[in-house]
């Protein structure tokens, strides 16, 4: 594993210059690590460039805002692809290319995403599979990542198990989805336990007096409980439950409907 590059009071000078030689060019962080790298032969990323520039020199970095992938510029990325592919560093040529060709500002990064995301034509852009998701999911909790998960391992080894060339995208996709869902359906189950251990005993047994109420106002009698029976203006219904647990109804609306019902068979009987 190579080391990080540390950046000496030389390199911390040519930063400064560049930056009032740029002067918030767009692609600022980009330029300064391009010609760090192969001034004082080094291997800066730009995130560690952009960090550097925010901590340290106290410089706001402008934002690039992203743009849309024309047919033109991804037939240009697809030819220096062929043109460039094999080189150490492609997508930094090909951005510096496609920015001067098309007049616009893609970043190394937005060029290798486009490419290994959409118009790699070894890519399999049909859904995963069972057998790859499960693979998917193994890999990732083999061992603890936390949110730094090197997908860039896990595509060639999903390539060589497969035999299919899956995007980065793709597979960080499903693997998202999977933890936002197991994440609502845990915050749900929580939710209820939480409303469940709110309701005490106390507020449990003020609910069953009340349906208790109710059924004596309507002169109801269950089969589960034995509720005298004191007749109004109609004579008396008993609602029988024909579950096997013989189970009460949960709520005065309940209640109501099977009384209706009860009635309703009583005034207008069936003839067969």
């Amino acid at each position: 594993m190579s080391q990080r590059p540390l950046i000496t009071p030389q390199i911390d000078n040519t930063i400064k210059e560049l930056v009032k030689d740029l002067d918030n060019h767009p692609n600022l962080c980009e330029n300064i690590s391009e010609k760090i790298n192969k001034q004082y032969a080094t291997n800066f990323t730009l995130k560690q460039i952009r960090q550097y520039l925010k901590d340290k020199l106290q410089i706001k970095v402008p934002q690039i805002r992203a743009q849309p992938f024309t047919i033109q510029v991804d037939n240009s990325i697809k030819g220096f692809m062929k043109e460039f592919g094999q080189s150490s560093n492609p997508y930094v040529k090909i951005s510096q290319k496609i920015n001067k060709l098309h007049n616009t500002n893609y970043t190394s990064k937005q060029i290798r995403q486009r490419w290994t995301s959409k118009l790699n034509t070894n890519l399999c852009l049909e859904p995963l599979d069972i057998d790859e998701k499960l693979f998917i999911i193994q890999w990732v909790e083999s061992e603890p990542r936390g949110n730094a998960i090197p997908w860039k391992s896990l595509i060639p080894l999903m390539e060589s198990e497969f035999k299919k060339l899956r995007s980065e995208s793709m597979v960080k996709n499903f693997w998202n989805l999977r933890k936002r869902i197991q994440e609502s359906t845990k915050s749900k189950i929580e939710d209820e336990d939480s409303r469940k251990r709110k309701r005490s005993p106390k507020s449990t047994a003020k609910d069953e007096q009340q349906q208790k109420k109710v059924c004596r106002e309507l002169n109801i009698t269950f089969k589960y409980e034995n509720i005298p029976s004191h007749p109004l203006n109609a004579s008396s219904i008993e609602t029988l439950f024909e579950n096997d647990e013989n189970t009460p109804p949960s709520n005065a609306m309940e209640i109501l409907c099977r009384v209706a019902d009860a009635m309703y068979k009583r005034d207008f009987p069936q003839t067969t």
